[in-house]
């Protein structure tokens, strides 16, 4: 209780009534809502170069953990990357860091929920991109997502996933532009410490495509 209300002091101190106001709001209430895409990583992959020189770093994951850190990005995120050993590419422009993707598997922090969920063998989850804001419409995500993706394979794994923002239209086109399909949306509810999520917990979606994965690996062995 003391720590909480240390943390009311300093913020009132910091921002005012309107800053406490406003915190204490997200603590009893926090909500958002995005459209899950899946990805088989079995079916052809199809170069997508981006319009300008980019290089996609994919065994420099330190190098993307420091930029990242330096950049703010949710400790607990981090954390666990660096303990699952996550894919973490980033793409060069001009020797400059342009773009990050985070992969994970088989834990991944998910910061719309505050929680960590357990995949099934064989899926990965994309939970996070990012492209230089100058430097977007030039398809740099496009490359890195593909270059990423032939890697995962590489790796024995048969569905990538991603979790992206209804609003966000500039960003589904470019995961579909992948091969991207949508599987369902889920909103999250956050009230006074319960989680709720709408209209299933992403659990459902997850066992969805583990037998999916599981059907498709049988038949390619069977094959």
């Amino acid at each position: 209780m003391s720590g909480l209300l240390s943390r009311i002091h300093r913020r009132w101190q910091t921002d005012g009534p309107i800053g406490v106001f406003n915190a204490l709001g997200r603590r009893c209430y926090r909500s958002n809502s995005a459209i899950w895409f899946q990805r088989g990583l079995l079916a052809p992959l199809a170069d997508s170069p981006a319009l300008l020189p980019v290089q996609v770093m994919l065994d420099r994951s330190a190098e993307t953990l420091a930029y990242l850190r330096a950049q703010s990005h949710v400790a607990p995120e981090l954390e666990l990357a660096e303990q699952e050993g996550h894919l973490l590419p980033h793409a060069l422009h001009q020797g400059q860091i342009v773009g990050v993707l985070k992969i994970g598997y088989p834990r991944v922090y998910i910061t719309d929920y505050w929680r960590i969920l357990t995949l099934p063998p064989g899926i990965a989850f994309l939970y996070d991109s990012y492209v230089a804001p100058e430097l977007r419409g030039q398809r740099i995500l496009g490359q890195m997502v593909t270059e990423a993706m032939t890697e995962l394979r590489r790796r024995g794994l048969t569905h990538l996933l991603c979790h992206i923002p209804a609003w966000n239209l500039a960003s589904q086109k470019a995961y579909r532009r992948c091969g991207f399909e949508p599987i369902g949306q889920i909103a999250y509810r956050r009230v006074l410490g319960v989680s709720i999520f709408l209209p299933f917990h992403p659990r459902k979606l997850l066992a969805r495509m583990s037998t999916h994965a599981q059907q498709q690996s049988t038949t390619i062995t069977q094959s």
